[in-house]
């Protein structure tokens, strides 16, 4: 009988210790890491953030944590990827708040009653306010009632003079009571929000006091913590290796260019710039820097046609209230670390960041890889950072519209412009090293050859003006006829030869009673669908050169003009 008992005490603490066992197996076992910034792609709005950590995991499963992860993540965009023997069971986004200690009576803060009574006034007086906000609802809804009332409106059928007297005779009284109680809730709600006011700042000069002297616990001034949590099952005790990735909205680049041409060389350099922003919640340190065209946020599902309905216009009246206004950034420069490998001391030219710069055409998007590792603040000020330097075959042409301003402008025009990937964005323009002034660059609306304003030209003078003597009007029959005589003086002050293209124009006739005829030009182009006239010339140094262009308007000398 004994023996029997040791057996089975035995038999059930084996059963025990092989439980305790399983448990401690299958039981996940936590690692935590501080998750830093390795990587970012930073779109044109929005950024991908790259983390990666190393862990030693043992039998059974393993819980893997990134502490310290932007509180702006958006979850459903989070990915894990690990190597090692070991199966990714699950990753998650979590908010670790810190543990509520018992408040002791010595570190308790002073005035704990005071303090108390103050967040029990306040919502008393948030009650008091919603109460009032009901009344005023229900006094303001019976108000709106009286006067959309049918009777009072003489909307009904069997209207009365007698019936219609009682019924504004109700609606006054009424309405003189619906006022005075919509005043007096008015006064009152004034009082208790002044009082709340009041009473909201007094309670927080007292925490600020207490915060202050040091007297409240220090383990409940922690914030929350954002983690992700990739969870892992490994056979064997294993060294492995997880990357995360996510993305968040708070962080993004635009373009910016600068253009530098010289009087000595045909050939524009052009400078790809961007100023990068973010503001995730942590600072990215020494992080891998790309620079992304696409825009995750903008949506990838293509629209669909739907039918087109045509009916009578019947309208409608809306109103909309509200904007939303752009940021601004202040902009400040950054400074990039490079490891020593990167740098070369014989160099007199110094570098910049656009000569690590790999460029990666994706199907919907570019890619520019910088391989050198950036320190961005989480500070929302923009960092300036160079994407990419070319220099590109140009031609510079002198242009000028003498019709709206005396002077040439000097464009550049430049023909491969498609291998650079440009996207819209504003361009500082330099000059024989000069600052000459900012145009912008905007791909979509270029054709095959990218036009560049360069800058204001005032050496190349040009006057236009009316020849009274040759512009006159006449009357035939029923018909007005209008002659117009314009003269263009050119002057070439250089001591250079230039090329130089001229625009004015004639107008154009959106009416078939109105004729419009070019009737001499000095070997001007003409456009009849726009009406504008386009001279090409070599102006000579010193040379004076006079344009001319005459047209004519015929249309009924009984209808007026508009547009000349």
């Amino acid at each position: 009988m004994n023996t029997k008992k040791i057996i089975s005490k035995t038999n059930m603490l084996f059963i025990v210790f092989v439980v305790f066992n399983s448990y401690l197996v299958n039981a996940a076992t936590e690692k935590k890491v501080n998750a830093k910034i390795e990587k970012a792609i930073v779109f044109l709005q929005g950024a991908q953030l790259f983390s990666s950590a190393d862990f030693n995991v043992g039998v059974g499963t393993s819980d893997l944590i990134f502490e310290g992860v932007s509180p702006f993540i958006e979850a459903q965009t989070l990915q894990a990827i690990g190597t090692g023997n070991i199966i990714i069971l699950d990753v998650r986004h979590n908010i670790k708040y810190p543990e509520v200690i018992a408040v002791d009576e010595k570190i308790k803060p002073k005035n704990f009653r005071i303090l108390k009574a103050m967040e029990d006034s306040i919502q008393e007086f948030s009650w008091t306010l919603e109460d009032m906000l009901d009344k005023r609802t229900a006094l303001t809804t019976e108000k709106n009632t009286l006067l959309n009332n049918r009777l009072i409106k003489g909307e009904t059928k069997r209207d009365s003079l007698a019936l219609l007297k009682e019924a504004l005779e109700y609606l006054r009284f009424r309405l003189n009571n619906i006022n005075t109680e919509l005043q007096k809730l008015k006064r009152e709600e004034f009082k208790v929000t002044a009082a709340k006011l009041r009473t909201e700042e007094r309670l927080a000069e007292l925490n600020a006091e207490n915060q202050r002297s040091g007297e409240q616990n220090p383990e409940q001034k922690k914030g929350a913590i954002n983690q992700v949590i990739v969870t892992v099952s490994s056979l064997f005790a294993a060294a492995v290796n997880i990357d995360i990735n996510y993305f968040v909205r708070n962080a993004g680049w635009t373009p910016s260019y600068d253009l530098r041409a010289t009087s000595a060389n045909t050939n524009l350099k052009l400078d790809h710039k961007a100023s990068v922003y973010q503001n995730s919640g942590i600072d990215w340190n020494d992080a891998a820097l790309t620079l992304s065209t696409g825009t995750p946020n903008q949506g990838n599902t293509k629209p669909e046609l739907n039918t087109n309905y045509l009916n009578y216009y019947v309208a409608r009246s809306y109103s909309y209230s509200g904007a939303t206004a752009a940021p601004s950034m202040n902009t400040m420069s950054i400074k990039s670390t490079a490891d020593a490998k990167y740098l070369d001391r014989e160099e007199v030219q110094s570098k910049t960041t656009a000569d690590y710069t790999v460029v990666v055409e994706n199907p919907i998007r570019v890619d520019y890889e910088i391989k050198l590792k950036y320190s961005i603040p989480s500070d929302s000020k923009t960092h300036m950072v160079v994407v990419q330097s070319k220099e590109v075959p140009s031609s510079f042409v002198y242009s000028a519209i003498p019709k709206l301003d005396p002077n040439a402008f000097l464009v550049a025009k430049v023909t491969d412009w498609e291998s650079m990937n440009l996207i819209p964005g504003a361009a500082r323009i330099y000059f024989d090293g000069g600052y000459i002034g900012e145009t912008s660059i905007n791909p979509q609306e270029m054709e095959d050859t990218l036009q560049l304003n360069m800058g204001r030209d005032k050496s190349t003078l040009m006057e236009r003006k009316k020849l009274k003597d040759k512009s006159k009007e006449k009357t035939f029959n029923n018909d007005r006829v209008l002659t117009y005589t314009y003269e263009i003086t050119l002057r070439n002050t250089k001591s250079a030869s230039i090329k130089l293209e001229i625009e004015d124009q004639i107008p154009v006739s959106q009416n078939e009673e109105i004729n419009v005829a070019l009737l001499e030009s000095t070997h001007a182009e003409l456009d009849e669908a726009t009406g504008k006239l386009k001279w090409n010339i070599n102006l000579k140094p010193k040379e004076v050169r006079k344009l001319s262009f005459t047209y004519e308007v015929k249309y009924p000398k009984n209808k007026q003009l508009a547009g000349l």
